[in-house]
């Protein structure tokens, strides 16, 4: 995300701006400082019905579409308000990543959610502060597979997303960005799950 598209905040840290499986998926979004833009989980999903709570990937087909449309889901779920629930954020990651990254994603998450969600006044699960809202939305924009094969795939998926917090008190308004992730996917027992995620800046509208 650009400097344009960062929130408003006091002495922000550094910013951080890319993913590797080492690395938390909060950077991956480009939650680059305490209150960067995060991904959040658009509460439907157009393709083989509607988006659960605690859905996985496997449910999307073994080919090119299917592809896209679990990686389309995951770039809701990996940012959404949900990650912001200790409970939810272990959840989220079980259902879409691989399971070779899961645990290692589980304990930097937890310790970069965790906070951010304090420097937001969230609490553990995700609340916020009494009199406040917490907006935290993502639509994807567009679509486009990179490579594909039988048992692998990579995905862009551009987003806009909308983070911050209304309500008496606040201290960030909610404010708009734009961003690409680029999603690598592997096919197994699971179906589709997520092993490596990059994200850029814009491009903005």
């Amino acid at each position: 995300m650009s400097a344009d598209d960062q929130y408003e905040v006091k002495s922000p840290p550094p910013a951080r701006a890319r993913w590797r499986p080492t690395r938390s998926l909060v950077a991956s979004v480009g939650v680059c400082a305490a209150l960067i833009a995060a991904i959040a989980l658009v509460n439907r999903d157009d393709t083989e019905g509607g988006t659960q709570a605690g859905q996985t990937t496997a449910r999307y087909s073994h080919n090119e579409a299917g592809a896209q449309s679990a990686a389309k889901h995951a770039a809701q779920l990996i940012g959404s308000e949900r990650m912001f629930s200790d409970k939810e954020r272990q959840q989220v990651l079980e259902s879409v990543m691989d399971p070779t990254v899961v645990d290692r994603l589980q304990r930097d998450d937890d310790r970069a959610y965790r906070a951010l969600g304090d420097r937001l006044g969230l609490g553990r699960d995700g609340t916020p502060p009494s009199g406040q809202t917490f907006v935290s939305t993502t639509t994807p924009l567009k679509i486009t597979t990179k490579s594909y094969t039988d048992t692998r795939a990579s995905v862009a998926v551009w987003c806009s997303g909308v983070l911050g917090l209304t309500g008496k008190g606040a201290t960030v308004s909610p404010r708009t960005s734009w961003f690409t992730m680029r999603l690598d996917l592997t096919w197994g027992l699971d179906g589709w799950r997520v092993h490596k995620i990059d994200q850029t800046q814009g491009p903005n509208p």
